[in-house]
């Protein structure tokens, strides 16, 4: 199982690149400084089935803004001790919050036929259900449930619950055939001859700047050489000039 980080999604790597990306299986979508839900949608519209977690990023445990601000929830009855294999099938949720307290939680999401229900402990100030590219589907204002039924269109359905002081990013609910678990058909390879190419390319870019680079100081080098050969030259030439020639008489 592997788990792409907020910091790279956001800061090096391009939405393209994130489209075609394979060979993980979570997404850090919170922590106490990034909020990656946008480039979660992408990956989610692009087919990949990838689940979200949350969690601190702390880098200074005296701030309070730093700790207790993002966890993930994951839904264990007990029975399944390896939690990694729990995160893998989507069965948990983000959260943002304060000092590790949310305003509501998840009670229960079901799924029947193409009909999405989601239940909640307590009233949420709104529910946001989100699809395809990022598209809000339907808003639900002051209340602890909300239903959606998909349409023909709809590949996922996630679901963000917000309140005031705190905010759930629930797993998608993600279309698929026989009731299959939703896996990733999409594979990453490596295109050998492009890349040899792009390699090449880059190489001979970084030569020509170092040549360029060593060229310029070694003409800078052989001027600064010259110049007191330069000098040395018109400094003989005025002396010739004033003194006298040999046999040459002067007036007294």
């Amino acid at each position: 199982m592997r788990c792409i980080s907020a910091s790279v999604t956001e800061r090096r790597l391009f939405d393209k690149e994130l489209k075609k990306l394979s060979g993980y299986n979570l997404l850090e979508v919170l922590n106490h400084s990034v909020n990656s839900a946008a480039k979660w949608d992408i990956v989610l519209s692009a087919g990949t089935p990838v689940w979200c977690i949350g969690d601190d990023d702390m880098h200074d445990a005296t701030k309070p803004s730093e700790v207790g601000v993002c966890w993930t929830m994951i839904n264990n009855d007990g029975k399944n001790k390896n939690i990694l294999d729990i995160l893998k099938k989507g069965n948990a949720y983000a959260v943002c919050g304060k000092s590790g307290v949310a305003q509501s939680a998840l009670k229960r999401l079901t799924v029947s036929g193409d009909t999405m229900h989601i239940k909640l402990v307590h009233e949420a100030k709104e529910i946001r259900l989100i699809g395809q590219n990022g598209v809000l589907k339907k808003t639900v204002a002051d209340s602890d449930s909300a239903m959606y039924i998909f349409k023909a269109t709809d590949t996922y359905i996630r679901a963000e619950i917000i309140n005031d002081k705190s905010k759930l990013y629930l797993n998608p609910v993600i279309r698929c055939n026989n009731n299959q678990f939703p896996l990733s058909n999409c594979t990453a390879s490596v295109n050998m001859i492009a890349t040899f190419f792009y390699r090449a390319l880059v190489l001979f870019l970084f030569i020509t700047i170092l040549l360029l680079f060593y060229k310029r100081s070694f003409l800078k080098l052989l001027y600064l050489h010259k110049k007191p050969l330069a000098s040395a030259r018109l400094r003989r030439r005025f002396v010739q000039s004033v003194l006298p020639q040999r046999g040459t008489c002067c007036a007294c």
